[in-house]
């Protein structure tokens, strides 16, 4: 029988915990206290073999474990973790989960396929920077140009994952140019659901976009301004077809924010080869854009803390950056003759799926103004001013932006410079100590994006750490991943807060690394799982950090150093829920139970049916 098979527990049988390593008493002491490493304030329990370091960091593991707990040098681990199996030479990704039409089963290739990435000359940003080089002077000759005649070619704007008017440099420089050129602007946005689904983009986050193409629609309408809906039924025809249709539709300049992601990233770079328009392109989702950070070597950092004193640093010299961009303040002259762009077929198709969750939608999370994310935040201000306190109940959300900063409704800067004008943050990393650990969090989210970046190998189901590619995870238990999936392990808040994500789309990020670490630590399964879990139902889906937090939470990721420790969900539960409150709304099964036998309730010896 499988570990597991063993954890997770059925209605009538207490859970078993089955990952004792027979460790001597003082160290199974010590590794399920929170002792262990102050500073990340985790909770640990032991772990089996399997997903134990691999024999070439017996050495290292066993080095931390003496330190921490001050043993003798004389100190091995038990003979079990000393006589693992050296790492395969194969990759072990299972192929019936990680195929698909759009991502072929890659085992085949080399690692060399992957390292290859290490070098910049191969990395999609930089090939992209390359053809961005001599951008500024380009845009610069082109708004000096002459307002030419009737037949002016157009100016179009290519809409992704930017979903706003204000601070959109793409749509900024698009519109001044228009003006400039007396020229009218087009707004088109590529529409494929097969590229959607191959993302794994979320019910919750795509009825999100739908509400905020309406409103942008709407938006441009008034101002003569045409939205043209590029629908592309196949994925792999997206770039050719968007290439197509602006070559062939007088369109002489295309202005686009960048994606960080290597499809989209690609998207540009096919953009910036055609020779039958100009292609600007332009940071926007993070407020220091990548390859700006380098450590005294000329290296990226791949370690937070480090990047983060960075960060500040760079921050702190470039105040400008900070700057969000007004709102363009542009109208297409009535006498331009837009029909071409007005045809039925560039218009947004209906919703195209079936989903339970719409009722909660459209209570909790739809839009009805392109201003809402911005009022929204300000409403949370004085939450922010507790987080501290915030972030470590479950029960509570800190900001509840992170979904309109994933489909690109608001930005950092926006949300810094509103914190500025409340008094909350004096300098990026200075004022009330809970919103400089706010904007902290906000950090995360460009350094997960500068490791997209640098490291293009995440983006294919690779780990961060290549060297983690021979890991052998437990074999796939389809009993044991549709029990963590639908809320029904036996884990009162493993349980709960995976019924908060069916039902709500959404969980903080405490829970996340809560249910990150029983999937990968505790069943032992590929995190990978997990992580296309997350992204097919979080409204606030977003590649980068998704992925940037599954990797760091099952330790193949940035800073993986910690891979003895999980988290221990009845300790997490304890801590984080202490009324058990949270687990009571959403695991009704046990809301007569009370006190601290909530959290474990088959440990205390209560019968719950």
């Amino acid at each position: 029988m499988s570990r597991a098979r063993d954890i997770v527990a059925p209605s009538n049988h207490p859970p078993v915990l089955a990952f004792s390593a027979n460790l001597p008493p003082v160290i199974h002491q010590s590794l399920s206290s929170d002792s262990l490493h102050p500073s990340a304030k985790h909770s640990v329990v032991n772990h089996s073999p399997s997903c134990s370091p691999t024999d070439h960091t017996i050495a290292q593991f066993t080095t931390v474990v003496r330190k921490a707990l001050s043993l003798p040098s004389r100190f091995v681990l038990p003979a079990r973790f000393a006589t693992m199996p050296s790492p395969a030479k194969k990759l072990r990704l299972d192929p019936a989960v990680y195929s698909s039409k759009w991502y072929p089963h890659n085992n085949h290739l080399p690692l060399k396929w992957f390292t290859k990435y290490l070098d910049d000359a191969n990395k999609p940003f930089y090939q992209l920077q390359a053809l961005r080089e001599h951008q500024h002077a380009r845009l610069a000759e082109a708004n000096r140009l002459l307002p030419g005649s009737s037949s002016q070619p157009a100016v179009a704007y290519v809409l992704t994952r930017d979903f706003r008017l204000a601070d959109n440099p793409a749509l900024y420089h698009a519109s001044e140019l228009a003006a400039a050129l007396e020229a009218p602007l087009v707004v088109v946005y590529p529409y494929s659901l097969e590229s959607l689904q191959a993302h794994g983009t979320s019910a919750w986050s795509l009825l999100l976009q739908f509400d905020l193409l309406q409103l942008l629609s709407r938006a441009f309408s008034a101002k003569n301004v045409p939205l043209v809906v590029l629908n592309v039924p196949e994925k792999n025809k997206l770039d050719s077809l968007l290439v197509s249709f602006l070559a062939s539709n007088n369109v002489g300049y295309v202005f686009a924010n960048i994606e960080y992601e290597v499809d989209e990233l690609r998207q540009h770079i096919a953009l910036a080869s055609c020779s039958k328009f100009q292609f600007f392109c332009f940071h926007h989702q993070c407020v220091v854009e990548p390859g700006k950070l380098a450590t005294q070597k000329g290296t990226q950092y791949s370690v937070f803390t480090p990047w983060y004193r960075s960060w500040n640093a760079y921050v702190k010299a470039n105040k400008n950056i900070l700057h969000p961009l007004p709102e363009p303040d542009f109208a297409n002259q009535p006498s331009f003759d837009l029909s071409r762009y007005s045809k039925p077929e560039y218009q947004l198709p209906e919703f195209p799926w079936q989903f339970k969750g719409e009722d909660y939608y459209n209570e909790h999370y739809r839009v009805t103004d392109l201003n809402q994310p911005l009022e929204h935040f300000r409403d949370a201000i004085p939450t922010i001013l507790d987080y501290e306190n915030v972030k470590l109940d479950v029960n509570k959300p800190t900001s509840s932006m992170s979904h309109y900063l994933a489909v690109g409704a608001i930005t950092t800067r926006i949300l810094i410079e509103e914190l500025h004008k409340a008094k909350a943050i004096k300098t990026i990393d200075s004022g009330n100590s809970n919103a400089v650990s706010y904007v902290r969090q906000l950090a995360w989210r460009d350094f997960y994006r500068h490791i997209l970046c640098n490291w293009p190998h995440v983006c294919m189901n690779r780990p961060f750490q290549l060297d983690y590619l021979d890991v052998k995870w437990e074999q796939l238990d389809e009993t044991a991943l549709s029990k963590w999936c639908e809320g029904k392990t036996g884990f009162p808040i493993v349980d709960a807060l995976m019924r908060q994500l069916k039902q709500t789309g959404y969980m903080n990020n405490r829970s996340r690394m809560i249910v990150a670490s029983f999937l990968s630590k505790n069943l032992l399964l590929d995190w990978r799982l997990g992580e296309a879990h997350f992204m097919e139902n979080l409204i606030d889906g977003d590649f980068a950090s998704n992925n940037g937090g599954w990797g760091f939470c099952a330790s193949v990721g940035v800073d993986p150093q910690p891979y003895f420790r999980v988290f221990n969900p009845y300790l997490q539960s304890e801590k984080f829920d202490k009324e058990g409150t949270f687990i009571k709304k959403w695991v009704p099964e046990l809301k007569d139970i009370e006190g601290k036998s909530i959290h474990n309730p088959y440990g205390s010896k209560i019968s719950a049916n």
